[in-house]
């Protein structure tokens, strides 16, 4: 029987919780733009282009890190595959031989 590795289960759920920080700073980016077009003060507007900025910014970051997790999860999964090949070979060899 076949189980999943504790580190690409980890990996996952990492993965899963940038999903939902992106989706909430994604949706605090469009919620102040909003803000922003309400407005016509000038100071105002700066605070929310500072925040839309900062926003953006850890965007960029969980974007980058869950790209990274991602790649981590594919390296993981191939050599999970190449390594039960070769212990396949090896079973078969092994019951081949006299």
């Amino acid at each position: 029987m076949h189980s999943t590795p504790k580190r690409s289960r980890k990996t996952t759920r990492d993965s899963q919780r940038l999903d939902v920080e992106i989706a909430m700073i994604r949706n605090l980016i469009e919620r102040l733009a909003l803000e922003a077009g309400q407005s016509d003060n000038l100071p105002d507007l700066v605070r929310v282009l500072n925040a839309i900025s900062q926003a953006s910014t850890r965007l960029a970051a969980l974007l980058k890190d869950n790209r990274q997790l991602a790649e981590d999860q594919d390296l993981s999964g191939a050599l999970q595959s190449a390594i039960s090949e070769v212990a396949e070979e090896l079973r078969q060899t092994t019951l081949l031989e006299p």
